[in-house]
């Protein structure tokens, strides 16, 4: 039988080898004395999830949505009504693009960067109308007509606003002393957002309770 051959460890193997028993034995030491702490469930998660633990994380989810939905309005208004203002000459032409950019927008970005960042608490759910992600394709169907309504209450709104200036101020009735612009038509689609939230959700806690009622019978 052939003997194996010695070979004479490097001087990078044996440094390698010293650490690691360095390292058994630092463990093995901090076990016996007692100082190794077990890591709870909630520090794993937390390690695992480090972002949502920064200082954004600690604003409260309603407002990081209504400043959203506020700002996404904004731009709505800025870029379409006044960047395709010149181009777009009819008011019903724009009416049905400016409700096709919330049905979209809302649809393939903002509810889906919403369920995105969410946690398991699902604390976004109740503040979006349709809280299911873009990838489900049938959501862009049911985001349109949501899109014609808040165009339209919105301009209710300022129809109702221009009536009371001109009242107030005793205008001409055929004047228009508010006209849209990024900042008041951004407040308006939060009021008319937030409007329409609440209908869903009072409707939704009223078949979840009838469901639980007739569940119990």
């Amino acid at each position: 039988m052939k003997k194996k051959k010695y070979v004479e460890p490097t001087k990078y193997e044996e440094e390698d080898y010293s650490l690691k028993v360095e390292a058994v034995d630092t463990l093995t030491k901090a076990i016996n004395e007692g100082t190794v702490k077990e890591i709870s469930e909630e520090q794993k998660k937390t390690e695992q999830q480090p972002y949502k633990q920064d200082k954004l994380a600690k604003i409260p989810s309603w407002i990081k949505v209504i400043f959203v939905k506020f700002w996404v309005a904004g731009a709505i208004c800025f870029f379409f009504m006044w960047g395709l203002g010149m181009y777009i000459k009819n008011s019903l032409d724009m009416y049905v693009v400016v409700s096709l950019a919330f049905a979209f927008i809302n649809d393939l970005f903002v509810t889906s960067a919403f369920l995105y960042f969410e946690s398991d608490k699902k604390e976004y759910h109740k503040w979006l109308l349709v809280p299911v992600p873009a990838k489900k394709i049938w959501t862009i169907f049911v985001n349109i007509p949501i899109g014609f309504l808040e165009a339209f209450l919105i301009n209710q709104l300022y129809a109702l606003t221009n009536k009371i200036v001109v009242a107030v101020g005793n205008l001409d009735p055929n004047s228009i002393p508010v006209t849209m612009e990024p900042l008041l038509f951004g407040l308006f689609y939060v009021i008319v957002n937030l409007f329409l939230l609440l209908i869903k959700n009072t409707t939704v806690n009223i078949v979840n309770d009838a469901i639980k009622k007739s569940n119990t019978k």
